[in-house]
């Protein structure tokens, strides 16, 4: 009850059914339980929701000046962001389950996720940008998500796209596959295993990315109609901070697809040697040349990676690959230098 009068929920089949975890039926159901005698109003939510983004925006910044600060990749940028990467992710699981099971405290916790978040996505996107100095793709993958919430808003306004029933369960369902999906492909990693077409550049690979970063897109609309209703169905205020916590997990995971993305792109442009197809012979000479090289080592674990992905790009098969990538792990084992360069893209340029 609100204002002395009964709250009443739309009773249409599904109405709150979203696959956004933050925005479920249950989450809303007895508003009066929560003791709030205000409104919630889609306005309210609005800018709440810009307080969430630019706490995000702030730690991820301040993340990545730390980073760029410690030398980047080929200094100490690893070892200096780590811990807030760790602890991002640690504050910000707390935060998502607090919020989940207490939404009347979402004006604490949604803060606390977003500084979370913000130190995980700075450090996860600074990582990325300096595998791939070539291209500003994290400002793209920034520009692009805030550009897909402007036309999902705009399309749900104005009615181009109708949330029915029947979009709802589509965007649920295929929301629950890919979440299944991703969770056995993180199983499937403790066992030195993986879902190849999730993490690879190839056109199996990309297309899969596109059809989330749609997905994900999707699930916007879905926040829009739920918020909507909510709101329509006076709900108390505190659910305002709630709707803003809910948006801010969807805008997060859809900018972390498209940087997936964008990643991709761009790896597929990598050519380390101007030849598309080398022997295996030929390459492990390369490799080994290269990891001699006193400007280039960078690390024996970080080099067996770099070798296995040259291989990859040069068409090599998986078995060559890994001769490949253990012939490089042994030289490094016998040599002394340790200097480093930024990037891994300079390696092949300046040494082969």
């Amino acid at each position: 009850m609100i204002g002395g009068c009964p709250l009443s929920i739309p009773k249409r089949p599904n109405a709150m059914r979203s696959s956004n975890p933050a925005l479920s039926e249950s989450v809303f159901h007895n508003f009066e339980t929560y003791g709030d005698s205000t409104r919630m109003t889609v306005s309210g939510t609005a800018v709440k929701s810009m307080i969430a983004v630019l706490l995000v925006m702030l730690t991820a910044g301040l993340t990545w000046m730390r980073f760029q600060q410690a030398g980047g990749i080929g200094g100490n940028g690893a070892e200096a962001v780590m811990p807030l990467m760790l602890g991002g992710l640690i504050v910000g699981l707390i935060a998502f389950g607090v919020t989940m099971f207490k939404p009347n405290l979402a004006a604490w916790t949604t803060p606390v996720y977003a500084l979370a978040e913000g130190c995980l996505l700075g450090g996860v996107s600074a990582f990325i940008q300096a595998r791939i100095p070539q291209q500003p793709i994290v400002f793209q993958a920034v520009l692009l998500t805030f550009g897909t919430l402007f036309v999902m808003l705009t399309v749900y306004q104005s009615g181009l796209i109708r949330v029915t029933d029947k979009l709802r369960m589509g965007i649920v369902a295929a929301t629950g596959a890919i979440a299944l999906l991703y969770l056995a492909s993180f199983v499937m990693r403790f066992f030195g295993m993986q879902i190849g077409f999730i993490h690879s550049a190839g056109p199996l690979g990309i297309g899969f990315s596109l059809f989330v970063v749609g997905l994900a897109a999707f699930n916007l609309l879905l926040d829009f109609d739920l918020i909507d209703r909510m709101a329509a169905s006076g709900a108390p205020k505190h659910m305002e901070w709630y709707g803003a916590f809910a948006l801010l997990v969807t805008l997060v995971w859809l900018y972390m697809e498209i940087l997936r993305l964008l990643s991709k792109l761009n790896r597929r442009d990598w050519r380390p040697l101007p030849q598309a197809r080398l022997s295996a012979g030929h390459c492990r000479t390369v490799l080994t040349t290269i990891s001699r090289c006193r400007d280039c080592v960078h690390g024996m674990t970080l080099w067996s990676i770099h070798s296995n992905s040259l291989a990859a790009e040069l068409g090599m098969s998986s078995a060559a690959r890994l001769t490949i990538a253990i012939g490089a792990s042994m030289e490094l084992r016998s040599t002394s230098n340790t200097q480093t360069l930024p990037s891994w893209t300079g390696l092949c340029s300046g040494c082969v």
